[in-house]
């Protein structure tokens, strides 16, 4: 209970590093108009942070589980909504306070109750199966939509799909060793792990399927499409692959924040 309680915890902080430090990727591009340096100089300490992001939430996958730490994905809009609120002066509407409200409750539920399932086994052929049958359903959605007005909706959602289910080969990576182990220990094994290279592979072609859905539609339809798809993938993954097991009060707590990170997701670009 401990350690899932702590990957939780971590999960969080990573989750909202990442959102975060996103934004202040997007401050930096806004900003080199006016002055370059400063601009440049927001984008790279920014990135520095994304990339730190992406491994704490590594280490948070390593000691718990896939499918609770993926719902934690949606807290990390509720922290961007609140650094936009008290950094950026941005103003929160009605309806994004009950959306934050509705996450802080979904993880509360989350992490409060206890799945009965390790999650230790690790069904190597649906890794594989679910990663190409969903890859080859989301081209073909793809060639059949791409005149359709929500085109950048499902590329979006191809490129959070891909993204969440880097995740999943993360946590079979680490099915032997945890960040518990030690710092070093952990780095050694990650380096020396072939399905390093698959987990950084898919990271990067969502990065580039990501920007051909920005060319495809607009930002309001893609970051909930991708955003649901970074929540559900991994829990959905999790159940399946990795045979772990949420509570009833856990899945309404995962309803909850999926729910609540759409509406987030959707009013905060409606802003920018």
């Amino acid at each position: 209970m401990q350690s899932a309680a702590l990957s939780l915890a971590i999960a969080f902080i990573g989750y909202s590093l990442l959102s975060i430090t996103q934004a202040g990727q997007k401050i930096g591009l806004a900003q080199r108009a006016r002055n370059k340096v400063r601009g440049w100089t927001i984008w790279a300490l920014a990135t520095i942070g994304t990339s730190v992001a992406f491994f704490v939430i590594l280490g948070a996958i390593s000691l718990g589980s896939i499918s609770l730490v993926g719902a934690m994905a949606g807290t990390g809009l509720a922290s961007l909504a609140v650094f936009s609120h008290f950094v950026m002066r941005e103003r929160l509407a009605g309806r994004e306070l009950v959306a934050l409200a509705v996450i802080v409750g979904g993880a509360a539920l989350v992490g409060a109750l206890t799945g009965d399932g390790t999650g230790e086994e690790t069904r190597v052929p649906l890794l594989w199966g679910i990663l190409g049958g969903g890859s080859v359903a989301y081209v073909a959605v793809w060639i059949a939509t791409r005149k359709r007005l929500f085109i950048g909706a499902v590329v979006g959602g191809f490129s959070g799909f891909l993204g969440a289910y880097s995740q999943l080969f993360q946590k079979h990576g680490t099915a032997t060793i945890s960040i518990a182990d030690g710092i070093g220990l952990f780095l050694t094994s990650l380096t020396t792990n072939p399905i390093t290279l698959v987990w950084i592979g898919l990271s990067v072609v969502s990065m580039i399927v990501l920007q051909f859905s920005y060319r495809h539609g607009r930002a309001i339809e893609i970051i909930p499409s991708f955003t649901s798809n970074f929540i559900v993938v991994p829990i959905v993954g999790g159940v399946l692959i990795f045979a772990e097991h949420l509570v009833v009060g856990q899945w309404v707590g995962v309803v909850l924040i999926l729910a609540g990170a759409i509406v987030l997701g959707r009013g905060h670009v409606v802003q920018n």
